[in-house]
């Protein structure tokens, strides 16, 4: 068949005559004709995505077509969520994981440098400890949790994690401010953690703290359809959203 052939090359009386040469690659054409469907002579042609219901490309389609589906994890709901940051949700999505490149993993990757807490400069670096065993970290998170009203962290990450799962489930105003609270947190003390170890510098706990607060109060600004609730409210006023009277 010529390279340059058009579609009525395969039709021959409204049915389909397709090669039986399986050498030129009309094998996965004919596996994608249905079996049901005859040539319609005298229409104009068009371009159908067979994996769409009404046969129109989406970015969507394509995508759950393409990746590889895996069962859901029970702590995703905490991590991607509608009002987040995406950076928040992708190093909080690694923090979780404990994929993040701690000085313990840098050890068992075979890079050996001093493992220090650059945070506390007193304790070995792990995912526990960093984000929530250190003094440093420790300050952080009370204030984190003073304005959210929740309990302050008294258990592992990793229990930490399970804990927030179960308990901040739903898209209620009162939750989707603890949960983007904890990833602005984790967030910036990931950040103030490579600040100390690359460039050299670090901040005081007011200043990565205030970092934390403009970005939780910027997002909850955006929010307007909640119920003025007195929780609500009192979750406006800690983190000084200024619609809280709208």
């Amino acid at each position: 068949m010529e390279k340059n052939a058009k579609m009525n090359v395969l039709i021959h009386n409204l049915e389909w005559k397709i090669p039986t040469n399986q050498a030129i690659g009309w094998h996965p054409i004919v596996e994608a004709i249905p079996s049901n469907s005859n040539p319609k002579m005298g229409q104009k042609d068009e371009i159908v995505w067979l994996d769409s219901p009404n046969h129109r490309f989406s970015v969507k389609v394509a995508w759950e077509q393409l990746r590889i589906h895996r069962q859901m994890v029970e702590w995703h709901d905490i991590v991607w969520f509608k009002n987040v940051v995406p950076r928040l949700s992708f190093l909080l999505w690694m923090a979780v994981q404990q994929k993040l490149t701690t000085q313990d993993r840098l050890h068992r990757f075979g890079i050996h440098s001093p493992n220090r807490c650059s945070l506390c400069l007193r304790n070995k670096e792990d995912h526990n400890h960093l984000l929530f065993e250190c003094s440093y970290t420790k300050v952080i998170w009370w204030d984190v949790c003073d304005r959210c009203h929740i309990p302050r962290m008294t258990k592992g990450w990793d229990e930490w994690i399970r804990w927030a799962t179960v308990t901040w489930h739903g898209k209620n105003f009162v939750n989707v401010s603890r949960k983007l609270s904890f990833a602005a947190t984790v967030y910036h003390i990931w950040q103030e953690r490579n600040a100390r170890i690359f460039p050299g510098m670090s901040r005081t706990l007011n200043l990565v703290f205030n970092q934390i607060k403009c970005i939780i109060r910027d997002k909850l600004d955006l929010m307007r359809n909640f119920l003025p609730t007195n929780e609500n409210k009192r979750i406006q006023r800690a983190w000084r959203v200024n619609n809280i009277d709208s």
